[in-house]
């Protein structure tokens, strides 16, 4: 199986340029998700990864019988642990109306992410650059909004996650939070946190089967819900999903897992079909 998950991430890993593994995708699906859906009583599942299936991404797996993707059919969310998972369920599932962007100049003007966002009828953003702010003023941003959108460059350290780090400007002077300081962040009221950067959801797994890395502080941190990219992500592409999601959010008062599906069979529909170009983003929470 590891081999097999190796080589499906590997397929996708490689910016969209080899083919998509659909033998391994087939098969991890027949393994793993196809003897239990037969007790699916709703579209929407909430898995807790372990071991070789952490950074899996199951919305990838295809049906061999229909040829469809997992999300296709099903919304997909994940929780570092049962303890995480149970609390999930357990809250109320509420519409996100306002949200406070945090962002980077640059990256937006790639991407025209915050804009588009702004142009949603139904979502108020209130949109601030990260130079303009201090560490202390970013947590304070934090721990005083509900919803938060951070569209800023990440990078993940293999050495250790916990030194992972967004950034919050490159000149003139590097300035960057790293996994452990978010993770002092008081984020008890946050509802949903969007890290709009690269390698965000990256983890890496202890000897406890518990993950280490942004995901795991920002949860830890308290925050309900958690979207982050798995891999380095395209930036038009990338701003059309989260464009959808947001839509999907705002419009039509879904979860942050359903909005997500959204999106991804939108990218579905658009095309390319390789996951890549529509997987990177995983939810964590409800």
């Amino acid at each position: 199986m590891t081999d097999k998950i190796q080589k499906l991430s590997q397929s996708i890993g490689d910016a969209g340029h080899s083919a998509f593994d659909t033998r391994s995708a087939w098969e991890l699906h027949t393994y793993l998700v196809k003897p239990f859906m037969t007790h699916l009583k709703q579209k929407q599942i909430l898995i807790i990864p372990q071991g070789v299936l952490v950074g899996l991404p199951f919305e990838a797996l295809i049906d061999a019988q229909t040829g469809r993707f997992l999300i296709e059919d099903v919304a997909v969310s994940y929780a570092p642990s049962a303890t995480f998972a149970v609390n999930a369920l357990e809250r109320e599932v509420l519409p996100v109306k306002a949200i406070s962007a945090l962002y980077d100049p640059m990256i937006e003007n790639e991407t025209k992410e915050i804009s588009k966002m702004g142009a949603l009828s139904d979502l108020e953003v209130n949109a601030v650059a990260s130079a303009a702010l201090s560490k202390d003023d970013i947590f304070n941003l934090i721990e005083r909004n509900a919803n938060m959108h951070i569209l800023l460059h990440g990078q993940y350290s293999t050495e250790d996650p916990l030194q992972s780090t967004i950034e919050i400007t490159a000149m003139p002077v590097r300035r960057s939070i790293t996994a452990a300081e978010l993770l002092s962040a008081d984020w008890g009221k946050t509802r949903l946190a969007v890290f709009s950067s690269c390698e965000g959801a990256r983890v890496q797994t202890r000897i406890s089967n518990e993950f280490s890395g942004i995901s795991w502080a920002v949860l830890a941190g308290g925050a309900d819900n958690l979207v982050l990219s798995r891999w380095r992500v395209r930036a038009e592409s990338h701003a059309d999903w989260m464009e959808t999601f947001y839509r999907s959010l705002a419009s039509k008062n879904r979860s942050p897992a359903l909005a997500a599906a959204d999106a991804m069979r939108m990218m579905i529909q658009k095309g390319p079909s390789n996951p890549f170009f529509w997987a990177g983003p995983q939810v964590f929470g409800k």
